[in-house]
């Protein structure tokens, strides 16, 4: 089972982007054959099949759990290695940054809040995986973008947002900061004739043949100064 089943059907699922989820068929056939090995009922519980001996488990990983040990070795080994899979992952970052919108590194973020605001990614899933078993990765140095404030009092506009406002009108404020190339309250307010933009990271631009899903898309027809004007609606100087 460890040496040639499992192993067979990891490596091929570690660079999808399948959550623990979509993987439960292939989880639950592997746990019944492991469970067979061991002499146990096809039935066992799986909390204590999986669990932690710690907390009175057998700790015999799941085959989801092993999928997620594995991304996180090949996540680690092409970044570290810097080849070319690891720069597609690294810009892969940046971009799910980019939409985010916080000043905190992509993978410190809450899974359940800033997900509706990013696109579906290997690093995305593995940032979805990894969160709620509090684990964090962290860049060992500032290669991997994150925007900063710009003053001591800047506030993320993503961060106010995602608290003030339910998921849909929160996703289509974060839309409009993109298209605005904008990150922070200051962005937004300061600037010479209000035309100031975040320069820290790459700058975006809209694919022209793509379909918009929400209304905010109409704004792209129009000056950009209409769309700040709309986002300046939902924000007054008093944030600062």
């Amino acid at each position: 089972m460890n040496s040639i089943i499992e192993p067979s059907l990891i490596y091929p699922l570690v660079t999808t982007s399948y959550s623990p989820k979509q993987i439960g068929p292939i989880d639950s056939l592997t746990s019944q054959m492991k469970c067979l090995a061991l002499g146990l009922s096809r039935k066992f519980p799986r909390a204590i099949l999986h669990g932690p001996t710690s907390l009175g488990g057998m700790g015999i990983p799941s085959t989801s759990q092993k999928n997620t040990k594995e991304r996180v070795n090949y996540f680690l080994y092409n970044v570290r290695l810097e080849s070319s899979i690891g720069n597609k992952l690294e810009i892969t970052i940046i971009y799910s940054q980019i939409e985010a919108g916080s000043f905190r590194q992509l993978f410190q973020l809450p899974f359940y809040l800033y997900s509706p605001l990013v696109s579906s990614s290997f690093c995305v899933q593995l940032w979805s995986e990894l969160e709620p078993r509090g684990i964090i990765l962290k860049p060992a140095s500032s290669t991997i973008w994150a925007p900063s404030p710009l003053f001591n009092r800047d506030r993320s506009i993503t961060d106010i947002i995602i608290h003030q406002y339910d998921t849909l009108t929160a996703t289509k404020l974060n839309r409009c900061c993109i298209y605005l190339q904008i990150i922070s309250i200051a962005d937004l307010f300061i600037g010479p004739q209000g035309t100031s933009i975040c320069s820290q990271g790459p700058r975006v631009s809209r694919i022209p043949y793509k379909s918009g899903q929400f209304f905010w898309y109409i704004l792209f027809v129009v000056k950009k100064l209409l769309v700040k004007n709309i986002l300046r609606s939902f924000f007054t100087t008093q944030v600062f």
